[in-house]
This record gives C-alpha cells, sequence and structure tokens, in this order.
C-alpha cells in the first residue's frame, strides 16, 4: 500500500494533469516493478531457507514455515 501511494505522490506535474484512470494506471505501472521484485526476493529468501540446515531448537517448523512462505508468494 505504501509503495503504492508513494507512486502515487511521485507523478510528474504533467501526469498529474491526467485523467485520473491514467494517473492511477501510471502510479500503479510504477509500484507494479517494486511489488514483483519484492515478492521475487522473499520467495528465494524462503527458498533457501526451507533447503538450508535448520537451527536444533526448531528443527521441522522452521522448514515448514519457510516451505509455506515460499508457496505462497
Amino acid at each position: 500500500m505504501f509503495v503504492i501511494i508513494e507512486a502515487w505522490n511521485n507523478l510528474t506535474d504533467l501526469e498529474k494533469k491526467k485523467d485520473l484512470k491514467v494517473k492511477i494506471a501510471i502510479a500503479m505501472q510504477h509500484a507494479g516493478v517494486s511489488i514483483t521484485v519484492t515478492s521475487l526476493t522473499d520467495f528465494v529468501a524462503f527458498a533457501i531457507g526451507a533447503t538450508t540446515v535448520s537451527l536444533p531448537p526448531i528443527p521441522r517448523h522452521q522448514l515448514a514455515y519457510n516451505i509455506k512462505s515460499s508457496t505462497c508468494l
């Protein structure tokens, strides 16, 4: 949500003069890139966590959490 709002606030003066639908499309286009990159890096981080050696106190819970989290992303 914060990324989309910031993309809206960063519209240029020329873009701000356009129709509302166009402004929303431009803001979503800029925010979409950031959201996609964040989702991909989160997926990679959780996938790596699922395949690495677990800590002794929480071996199964950590593995299950990382597998479920990377799948959901």
